[in-house]
């Protein structure tokens, strides 16, 4: 019988247990003289347990205290609605059965019901905290709840979705999956765990037996059996839990403070989330060597620096995988980190680091150096880097296309990774912009040919089509970027498969941002929303979901629906200060938005005071002149200016302008004249009007040429610039101005908007201005 008086043996006969369990059955002797190691009493000890457990799934989700057999008993009975066909799985805690249900309909479910033997009351306790943590849980990757009930026998079960699936290792061999689209399948499992970590939930037993992928490619995450609350309701079974039973786990994939007893954060699922992408990546587990006893196991997790990814896959690694890997090697280095506080703050993270990866950036795990430099161009210069990216992949459409060549996979992939170092060199030259813009208005005339429908996949259109979209963004040149947008859309709605449904919202909220900055607000609207309701089926992955509400945010405002925006802002605000902090920049950006928002109402005293906190967090937490810090001071900006301060306004503005100048060379961008007509508004009312008129007609001749479709910037700019030529005494030229960007305002922002009133105000000065 197993003494409470020997917790320590225990847990290592369990761990062991587990590892065991993990093992091909014809390897598990071997494996357990490996691990017990001189210790003849525990491998007798763990030959017994075998014994009762011959039928056993691969994973110990419990530490197994011998309960009386049941060898699948409860096949062929029912449950309730529920018809137990045979039995999938059974483990320290409980055994799993294929069911169906059998009263008005049939439906396969999974039943699992707690094993014989194991009616004490904190192990009941642990199976209703499993069916309460599932109850709150509604994410399309987590398996779901169904129902629930007592058996004849008082023994509590649940019936969850049933999953046909393989393990995640399983499948990404078998299915011989690339590295890039393995890391895909693994950024999918981690918006699952981040919906755990939302509900303030640590799964703390991830590992490839509990992530099941489905044959249409879509992960689910099961077993929670021994999740555990961030902040757990008070038990009276809770000291016996943490007294006299050690913590359960899957050893190989525990990380070190699990493995040391001490106490656990999401971190801890960071770490298993990184010892799970190494197995998915190499097929082995991030260990110099193979362990050979109990304590090398320890040692290897809690001491021992892991394995470099590099060195598993030296046998396997293609030349043109290098890069990837190299990034992959810091990406894992952080996640595996023995520190808790050292690894990536959250799982939202760790993911968004592999999307940076996946789409061709710098990873923030490699810092310093050339890389350092490199990300920061990829941030602040993505017109750039997407031309780039659209230069090296449609030329490769030419060859195909007009020289009929057949391109080897790895000459692409290899091209591809060349791609990856030239981003990371790459800096902007006199006379790019141009050359560009020519090569890209060519390469989209061939994207939409119909020849090209037949000789690239609908899949590879759709991501060049969103590449293009891009690159003509960050050029400045929306009209464009908004038929690139509108292609990749029309063609992922087009494919069914799990990739077109996460890129679909994303291209959506790209063609909406195109949208609402040419000031086509109906459809803007209409796409954010859609974008949502998307993300929401397939789990929203933590930087879509700040963009997403910031989107919202955005175009509520823009429509005067100030409470409703305010909603979405302050859901930002929370997203950004209960994952990050207080005092980072995520939540510097709440703070940001909200005070627009407070701005576009006119209540300036508190727009002043969230803007100057998000600027002083941002010029704390962030590098000088990031395009949130920029948006922040001109939010900041117009505060000052519709307050009346026009020093304080100008002398913040010239400095944005200095800014946006290093960014954008040409001098006819939207983000430039955006912030002359204020520095020309706060001229005219520093009583330098003349100062100001070719100021402002040079930025409003800018904005005509590139946004003519935006009612919205243009009556602003016009009411500007109307208040400067009325300062002039060119009465006649201001007065259809004035009058007409009133009438604009008030049509597309709404009575209640300060651009509005502000307008209003220009044309009551008008209507005193007026001879006799």
């Amino acid at each position: 019988m197993r003494s409470a008086a020997d917790p320590e043996r225990w847990q290592r006969i369990d761990s062991i247990l587990g590892a065991v369990l993990e093992a091909p059955r014809e390897e598990r002797s071997d494996l357990l003289a490996r691990l017990a190691g001189d210790d003849e009493g525990i491998a007798r000890e763990i030959e017994s347990l075998l014994a009762v457990e011959a039928e056993a799934a691969a994973f110990l989700a419990e530490p197994l205290i011998p309960p009386e057999p049941s060898d699948g008993a409860l096949a062929g009975t029912r449950l309730g609605a529920y018809r137990l066909l045979r039995r999938l799985d059974r483990g320290g805690m409980g055994e799993v059965y294929l069911a169906v249900r059998a009263d008005d309909f049939e439906q396969r479910v999974a039943v699992k019901v707690l094993r014989r033997g194991l009616e004490f009351p904190e192990a009941i306790q642990r199976f209703e905290n499993e069916r309460q943590i599932l109850a709150d849980l509604a994410h399309p990757r987590i398996a779901r709840l169904l129902d629930g009930g007592r058996t004849e026998r008082g023994l509590p079960f649940l019936v969850l979705e049933y999953v046909e699936g393989r393990p995640i290792d399983r499948y990404c061999e078998q299915e011989d999956l690339s590295p890039r689209a393995r890391v895909r399948l693994f950024v999918a499992v981690c918006s699952a765990v981040e919906e755990l970590h939302r509900h303030l939930i640590v799964h703390r037993d991830l590992k490839p037996g509990n992530v099941l992928v489905t044959a249409a490619g879509e992960p689910k995450l099961l077993d929670f059996g021994i999740a555990k609350p961030l902040e757990p309701t008070p038990s009276l079974h809770a000291g016996l839990t943490e007294l006299d039973r050690p913590s359960p786990m899957t050893l190989l994939y525990a990380s070190p403070e699990q493995v040391a007893g001490a106490p656990l954060t999401t971190a801890s699922d960071v770490y298993s989330l990184g010892v799970l992408l190494f197995r998915i990546l190499s097929g082995r587990l991030p260990y110099r060597t193979e362990p050979s006893s109990f304590p090398d196991v320890v040692r290897a997790i809690c001491d021992d620096e892991p394995l470099r990814l590099g060195a598993a896959l030296e046998r396997s690694a293609r030349p043109h995988e290098r890069g990837l890997i190299r990034d992959l090697e810091a990406i894992l280095g952080k996640a595996l980190e023995k520190k808790p506080e050292a690894r990536y703050g959250s799982v939202d993270t760790l993911a968004a680091d592999l999307r940076l990866l996946l789409d061709g950036y710098p990873v923030a795990a490699r810092r310093g150096g050339t890389l350092y430099r490199a990300a920061k161009f990829v941030r602040r210069r993505k017109a750039i880097t997407a031309s780039l990216a659209a230069i090296v992949a449609l030329t490769a459409i030419s060859l195909d296309l007009w020289q009929r060549r057949v391109v080897e996979r790895e000459r692409a992939e290899g091209v591809a990774n060349f791609l990856e170092q030239l981003l990371r060199e790459a800096q902007p030259k006199p006379g790019q912009i141009p050359a560009l813009r020519n090569f890209l208005d060519t390469s989209r005339r061939q994207l939409l040919h119909p020849i090209l429908l037949q000789t690239i996949s609908p899949a590879t259109r759709a991501d060049l089509a969103s590449t293009l979209g891009q690159t003509y963004r960050e050029l400045g040149y929306p009209k464009e970027a908004r038929v690139m947008f509108a292609c990749a859309v029309d063609t992922w709605r087009t494919i069914d498969d799990p990739i077109a449904r996460e890129r679909l919202p994303k291209d959506l909220n790209n063609l909406a941002g195109i949208n609402y900055r040419l000031g086509d607000y109906a459809h803007a609207e209409a796409g954010y929303r859609e974008a949502l309701d998307l993300w929401q089926q397939v789990g929203i992955p933590y930087d879509q979901h700040k963009a997403i509400l910031a989107n919202l945010g955005t175009i509520t405002t823009s429509l005067g629906h100030f409470d409703e925006a305010e909603r979405w802002y302050r859901k930002l605000l929370a997203l950004g200060e209960r994952l990050h902090g207080p005092d980072s920049p995520e939540a510097a950006q709440g703070h940001a938005r909200l005070g627009n928002v407070a701005f576009n109402r006119g209540d300036l005293q508190t727009a002043e005071a969230r803007l100057r906190k998000a600027i002083e967090i941002y010029r704390r937490q962030t590098e000088p002149d990031t395009v949130e810090l920029q948006q922040a001071e001109l939010y900041l900006g117009r505060t000052l200016l519709a307050a009346r301060r026009t020093t304080e306004a100008e002398t913040l503005l010239e400095s944005l302008l200095a800014a946006r100048h290093a960014d954008y060379p040409d001098s006819t961008r939207l983000e430039i004249a955006e912030v002359e007509i204020e520095i020309g508004l706060a001229q005219t009312r520093d009583g330098r009007a003349a100062t100001a008129e070719p100021l402002l007609r040079q930025a409003l001749t800018n904005l005509r040429a590139r946004v003519p479709e935006n009612r919205f910037r243009l009556a602003n700019a016009e009411s500007v610039y109307g208040e400067c030529l009325l300062a002039l005494g060119r009465r006649a030229e201001a007065e259809p101005l004035l009058r007409g960007s009133l009438s604009t305002l008030a049509e597309v922002r709404g009575k209640a908007s300060i651009y509005t009133r502000e307008a209003q105000v220009r044309v009551e000065a008008l209507e005193r201005s007026r001879p006799g």
